[in-house]
């Protein structure tokens, strides 16, 4: 379980929410409920603490007056959601940060993490296809500047992939051309270009890709660095870093640049994987496959979790599949019978599972039975809903046919 805290009092469409981030952390409910909101709270709060403890920066730039509500808030265009007795608390693992009366306190917390360690982060934004569709968005105004970071590693992953990566989904496999820097899709009888292919496939790609090669990086990370970084060899490393920020001769860009070499030499704890509606444009068995990955690219770490927001009540059902799946194995099912079902490498522990329902500005944490998601939730209702007004129709019809 993640352990990490956050309360929302007063901020955009939020009006009191208490949210305990688990290993898998799922948000449902109505477009404008503030769903994004806290998946971009809690992705805003990761990286100040990643840069607290690398001494990246310290506290008091942090704390600095209107910073935290108009330039790190703004990353996410969140800025304009604070009202004047907005509240936020946020507890992680080795900070506490405090915003009350338009002002940010950070305190440090009793951690039991290892010396230097935190988790890769990764914010994977709804308006990820522009990346597909239009490959340079460089150009481009008015995105969301989490679009630009999501880019730098989509263009990394499509590097390190570009011998092939097979996508879950109608087998179909991603290449990639580095001589002309075009992105393929393969299938059976077909060769397409990223650019040219479904919205689904456009949108489903760079989130695979991303989460796949970041995966794959903090495990690679992990197993070189075996050791942890003693005190001695964090103080050095901050040091460099203090050496780099006080360098008044380097520009931005370039201090920028030697920051995260330095960074390269820390280990991770985990991969945060925090994804805006991973089943967009996707039908059905579609999302199936991709929830299963994403839930196997979890279970390849100790710390490694999964955030993410939906409007699907399927994402929801395959998560109860997936959980179900889990209890009967460790109850002695046969791997191979309920891997017909799900992926083996996908089946969790219901324990490490929390859905969390948003309405009237409110998140409501869906109970559970023998660690199954209640079907009574917003998503299911609505299907639900839809049946009843199909039978009313069909009395409607009956009535006619008796007179």
């Amino acid at each position: 379980m993640s352990g990490t805290y956050l309360f929302v009092r007063h901020f955009g469409p939020l009006t009191s929410v208490e949210i305990w981030f688990n290993r898998f952390t799922v948000f449902v409910g109505p477009q404008g409920s503030g769903k994004s909101s806290i998946a971009k709270l809690y992705s805003t709060f990761l990286w100040m603490e990643k840069r607290l403890v690398r001494g990246l920066d310290t506290i008091a730039y942090f704390e600095q007056y209107s910073r935290f509500k108009k330039k790190l808030a703004a990353y996410h265009r969140i800025e304009s959601y604070f009202y004047d007795d907005t509240e936020i608390l946020f507890k992680g693992r080795n900070y506490m940060f405090d915003f009350r009366n338009g002002k940010l306190s950070i305190s440090p917390t009793d951690s039991d993490m290892e010396v230097g360690e935190v988790a890769k982060v990764m914010y994977v934004p709804s308006e990820r296809n522009y990346l597909s569709t239009m490959g340079n968005v460089s150009g481009l105004k008015s995105l969301p500047e989490s679009l630009y970071t999501f880019k730098e590693e989509f263009d990394s992953a499509c590097r390190h992939y570009y011998a092939g990566l097979n996508l879950p989904i109608e087998n179909v496999r991603y290449e990639y051309d580095r001589l002309n820097n075009i992105s393929w899709l393969i299938g059976k009888d077909y060769k397409v270009r990223l650019t040219d292919a479904s919205s689904g496939f456009q949108t489903v790609t760079p989130l695979l890709l991303v989460t796949s090669y970041l995966s794959d990086l903090v495990g690679r990370r992990k197993a070189e660095k075996s050791g942890t970084l003693s005190v001695e060899e964090l103080q050095r490393l901050r040091m460099e870093v203090n050496k780099v920020i006080n360098n008044p001769g380097l520009s931005d860009e370039v201090r920028e640049a030697a920051l995260a070499g330095i960074s390269k030499r820390y280990r991770y704890s985990g991969f945060v994987n925090i994804v805006e509606e991973p089943e967009e444009n996707l039908f059905p068995s579609s999302q199936k496959s991709v929830l299963y990955s994403l839930i196997s690219y979890v279970l390849k770490g100790s710390g490694n979790e999964l955030v993410f927001t939906t409007h699907s009540p399927y994402m929801i059902n395959f998560l109860t599949l997936s959980i179900k799946g889990g209890e009967i194995k460790r109850k002695g099912g046969d791997e191979q019978t309920i891997g017909g079902i799900v992926p083996v490498e996908s089946l969790i522990n219901g324990k490490e599972v929390s859905v969390y329902q948003l309405s009237n500005g409110c998140a409501e944490k869906l109970s559970t039975y023998n660690d199954l998601p209640s079907d009574n939730n917003y998503l299911n209702n609505s299907l639900f809903e839809t049946n009843e007004a199909f039978n009313e129709l069909l009395d409607i019809e009956d009535a006619i046919t008796v007179k």
